[in-house]
């Protein structure tokens, strides 16, 4: 059985044609009847808030869809009884009555009982399960030698050329040539650092770091000086370190989420959709889930911020991996989380990973995946400061 014959009726608000904003018909000289609203919440069985409920008139469409608070708002209701219905894939769907009265927006919270039984929850310890070269670069960004940008750290910077990205480093200094040509000094040396690339010396020649997209890399690392480089990275009898080094680490897959249109369906809204037309499979509807590949390389990056605070929490997602075995992050969700930075560093593990595609009656399918993800904060010694 497809995920529509059963659980899409549970998943589904009737008809979902895609979110819409419902308000009254006024004709003629026809005075408005006086009108409220509900400002509610949506909580699983254990009190944690569920992001992408969708939120409507029974029997009618989808008027709102909870944040990642689990937060919703209807407004221009009419006063009197209201019955609303609240569904999301996963969870026993809900209806609750609800009496509007006055202009002012009734207080709600429903709870939803979950139906479907999730993958293992994936432990992520600090940073000690790290491999490849990202971890030996979170490894020197806790001995703080150097300046670090993570993907996070790039994304909040907005920079669009490296060179931007650059300049917010102490000392770094970016000169434009007539060519258009850009080279970079630190601390008024002479000599043009040495550039490193996933590991691996470019030319002695200058080379102009805007060649590079800065949302592809999982990591840029900046040495003011030879002092200060990683011993691996001084170049030894090829390459002088001398004007400091510069080591980018590139990263697979999406730089970064693209930006919905209004028009466009949200995650829940396609999951909804897929559901209708029996375009996805559940776990227990597969002959065979989806397995992940294990690279090693695709783990969560514990965040920055949560890991120097040492405070842990959890994120569940969601999302379709398609039958080719890769996910598809336009059906990418939060189901629930303890801090947003968590569901940002999933969704990056998660973009780059791939699977054994799930099989049902010989065939590659399409499989909705849901799988919690606990992290759990590193015992180890407090990173040092950056050098400024």
């Amino acid at each position: 059985m497809a995920l529509g014959t059963g659980v899409r009726r549970q998943a589904a608000l009737g008809m979902i044609a895609g979110i819409v904003t419902w308000m009254p018909q006024i004709t003629g000289a026809q005075a408005p009847a006086a009108r409220g609203g509900v400002e509610g919440r949506v909580r699983d069985g254990l009190g944690r808030d569920i992001a992408g409920a969708l939120v409507g008139i029974d029997g009618g469409v989808a008027l709102a869809e909870t944040d990642r608070e689990g937060a919703f708002r209807l407004v221009s209701l009419a006063n009197g009884t209201v019955r609303l219905a609240v569904r999301r894939i996963g969870f026993e769907p809900e209806t609750v009555s609800v009496r509007i009265q006055g202009p002012e927006r009734t207080p709600l919270e429903i709870r939803l009982r979950r139906i479907s039984i999730p993958l293992a929850t994936v432990v992520v310890r600090g940073r000690r399960d790290l491999r490849g070269p990202i971890a030996g670069f979170y490894e020197r960004k806790d001995a703080a030698q150097g300046r670090f940008f993570t993907p996070a750290d790039i994304e909040r910077s907005g920079a669009r050329r490296t060179s931007d990205l650059l300049r917010s480093v102490p000392g770094v200094n970016i000169e434009t040539l007539r060519t258009g040509q850009r080279i970079i000094r630190i601390r008024g040396s002479r000599t043009a650092p040495l550039i490193w690339l996933d590991g691996i010396p470019m030319s002695a020649a200058e080379v102009d770091v805007d060649n590079f997209d800065p949302r592809t890399f999982a990591g840029v690392e900046v040495y003011s000086g030879s002092a200060t480089v990683p011993i691996q990275y001084t170049g030894g009898r090829t390459a002088s370190s001398i004007g400091g080094a510069i080591l980018f680490w590139t990263k697979e897959g999406t730089p970064r989420p693209r930006t919905r249109r209004r028009d466009e369906a949200t995650a829940a809204e396609l999951l909804a959709q897929l559901a209708d037309r029996d375009e996805v499979f559940t776990r227990e509807e597969v002959d065979l889930p989806v397995v992940l590949i294990d690279d090693g390389v695709s783990a969560p990056i514990y965040p920055d911020s949560l890991y120097a605070a040492r405070l842990g929490g959890g994120v569940e997602v969601e999302f379709v991996v398609d039958e080719k075995g890769l996910p598809r992050m336009d059906t990418f969700g939060v189901v629930s989380s303890t801090h947003h930075s968590l569901a940002d560093a999933v969704r990056r593990a998660v973009e780059v990973r791939r699977y054994v595609p799930a099989m049902r009656r010989g065939v590659a399918v399409a499989q909705l995946v849901q799988q919690p993800f606990e992290f759990v904060p590193d015992p180890s010694p407090e990173p040092r400061k950056p050098e400024n």
